[in-house]
C-alpha cells in the first residue's frame, strides 16, 4: 500500500475515533468523566460538538479525496489530524487529576491512539505535499498569507501574555484557579510550538522559500479549525452561565466561522493549482511513481 492510501486509511480510523470520544465524553453519554471544574468541562463540551460536525467529515473527506489521489487531500488531513493531535493532548495532560472524581485516565488507550493515528497523518500528509513541486503564489497571496500568520502569532502571544501576568501577580482568573492544568500546557502548546512555527514559515514566504505556502497554508487550515473549536467554546461556557446564548453573538460566530473556512479553502486551492517552481521539479514521488519533468 503507498502512502497516499494510508494517508487516506489512517485518515478515516481518525474520524471514526473521534467520534466514538464525542459518544463516550461529556456531550453526550458522559461515560468518560473528566477531572476536570465544570467551566472547563462545559468548553470540552464546545470543542467535541466542532469535532462531530466538522473534525471528522473533514478527515473523512481526507480520506476520500486521498484515495482518489485529490491534490487536496494532503491538506485537509493533516489539518484535521492537527486539531486532534492539539486537542487530545489537553485532554490527557490537562486534567486535575488528584482535584477532582472522574474516570478519564481509563479512557487512555483511546485518547493516546488518536494522537498517534494524528502523528502518523501529520508525517504522512507532510510527505505528500513535500514531493510536490512547489508552488509559485502571486505575491499578495504570499504577503497576505505571511502578514496573517504573523498577526495570529502576536494576538495570542500578547493575550496569553495578559493572562500570565495575571498569574504573576496574584490575581488569577476564576478559570485558572479551578484549572490551572489546561492553562499552562495550552500556554506551552502555543508558545512552544503553534508561534515559532507560525514566524518561521512567515520568514519563509517572505524570503520566496519553495514549499513555505504549502507549508503556511496548512498552518492556517489547522488554525481556522482551532479557531472555530475555541469559538465554540466560548459559546458552550457562555450559554451555560446565561442559560441560552444571545442570537446576535452566535450568528457573529457562525459569519465568523465560514469566513474561516472560506479563506482556508482559497489557500488550498492556490496551493494546489498554482503554477510550480522549476527548480523543484523532477523529484520522484515515492508513492506514485510519478517523476515530474524540469521545465524547459
Amino acid at each position: 500500500m503507498n502512502e497516499r492510501r494510508m494517508m487516506s486509511g489512517a485518515a478515516a480510523i481518525l474520524a471514526a475515533l473521534v467520534v466514538a470520544s464525542v459518544v463516550l465524553g461529556p456531550l453526550m453519554t458522559g461515560s468518560i468523566v473528566f477531572r476536570m471544574s465544570e467551566n472547563a468541562i462545559d468548553q470540552y463540551r464546545g470543542s467535541e460538538v466542532i469535532s462531530l460536525v466538522l473534525i471528522a467529515p473533514v478527515l473523512l473527506g481526507a480520506a476520500v479525496l486521498g484515495w482518489r489521489a485529490h491534490a487536496s487531500a494532503p491538506y485537509l488531513a493533516l489539518a484535521g489530524a492537527l486539531f486532534c493531535v492539539y486537542t487530545y493532548v489537553t485532554v490527557i495532560a490537562g486534567q486535575e487529576y488528584r482535584s477532582y472524581d472522574g474516570n478519564v485516565e481509563r479512557s487512555f488507550p483511546l485518547f493516546a491512539g488518536m494522537i498517534a493515528v494524528g502523528v502518523v497523518i501529520v508525517v504522512l500528509a507532510g510527505r505528500q505535499i513535500a514531493i510536490r513541486p512547489a508552488v509559485i503564489p502571486p505575491d499578495r497571496a504570499r504577503n497576505t498569507l505571511a502578514g496573517g500568520l504573523l498577526a495570529m502569532s502576536g494576538l495570542v502571544g500578547i493575550a496569553w501574555a495578559g493572562q500570565i501576568l495575571q498569574v504573576y501577580r496574584g490575581t488569577p482568573s476564576t478559570g485558572y484557579s479551578n484549572s490551572p492544568a489546561i492553562f499552562w500546557l495550552i500556554k506551552l502548546l502555543d508558545y512552544g510550538f503553534v508561534i515559532p512555527v507560525a514566524i518561521l514559515i512567515a520568514a519563509g514566504l517572505w524570503q520566496r522559500r519553495p514549499h513555505a505556502f504549502e507549508a503556511g497554508t496548512a498552518l492556517a487550515c489547522f488554525a481556522s479549525l482551532l479557531a472555530i473549536g475555541i469559538g465554540a467554546m466560548i459559546v458552550s461556557t457562555t450559554a451555560a452561565d446565561q442559560g441560552s446564548l444571545p442570537i446576535a453573538y452566535a450568528a457573529g460566530l457562525i459569519l465568523a466561522a465560514a469566513a474561516l473556512l472560506l479563506i482556508a479553502a482559497r489557500l488550498i486551492a492556490l496551493a494546489t493549482a498554482g503554477p510550480r517552481h522549476p527548480e523543484t521539479k523532477g523529484r520522484m514521488a515515492p508513492s506514485t511513481g510519478v517523476t515530474h519533468k524540469r521545465a524547459a
